[in-house]
């Protein structure tokens, strides 16, 4: 293969791993705004699956083809251009995950009203709230919305099915947040802060009081 031809198809696949990087930090951003929502995420994974799936099982043998001399500069241009995809793969899920757990912190801010209407209630009437519902109107104006278009909802869970599911706190709130179809994603609040015993075997990152659980 001549140079020219090499730099072309090198070029072909720096231009696709860039726009698969555009694409899914778009998506990333998009899914948080307050009007967005997850079908883009959901695109995406399926846009790079091929392209690093296929460099993935295809790099062995373009390494064993490099030590032939006569297939050594065709073998070489293909390791790079799968070293380009996979490495355009890792960043674009690196600042993804950036523009992520940053939407995922100001939501963490604007959630500090909810957990205090569930503790002003508890004061008052010596007992959590059933649902959401219960805190309007006298604890909140309306039932509370994330203000993240691909994960609108809040998920209240409240006595004997908190305390079971989240290692005995007497309610938690989870925020359903998946990047696919295969992700089960989720942020988490609990009142007793207990994180490591009530998600073992989890791997998650700590954001303000919530967790982002990833497993």
């Amino acid at each position: 293969m001549h140079i020219t031809e090499r730099f072309k198809v090198l070029l072909i696949f720096f231009f696709l791993s860039f726009f698969l990087l555009i694409f899914h930090v778009c998506a990333c951003w998009y899914s948080v705004q307050e009007k967005g929502d997850i079908t883009l995420l959901m695109i995406s994974p399926l846009l790079y699956f091929l392209p690093v799936v296929g460099s993935i099982l295809y790099l062995p043998f373009l390494i064993l083809m490099s030590f032939s001399r006569r297939t050594r500069e065709e073998a070489f241009t293909g390791i790079l251009a799968c070293i380009i995809i996979l490495s355009f793969f890792l960043l674009q899920r690196k600042i993804g995950t950036v523009i992520r757990e940053q939407a995922f912190f100001q939501f963490t801010q604007r959630s500090e009203e909810i957990i205090l209407s569930i503790e002003k209630y508890y004061t008052d009437k010596k007992r959590y709230p059933l649902t959401l519902e219960h805190l309007v109107p006298v604890y909140l104006f309306e039932v509370p919305k994330t203000k993240m278009g691909a994960y609108p909802e809040y998920h209240y869970l409240v006595d004997e099915e908190a305390r079971n599911s989240f290692a005995g706190n007497p309610y938690a709130i989870v925020v359903q947040t998946p990047t696919g179809i295969m992700s089960f994603d989720r942020l988490i609040y609990l009142p007793k802060q207990n994180y490591s015993e009530a998600l073992k075997k989890h791997s998650f990152t700590k954001i303000g009081k919530w967790v982002y659980d990833t497993d």
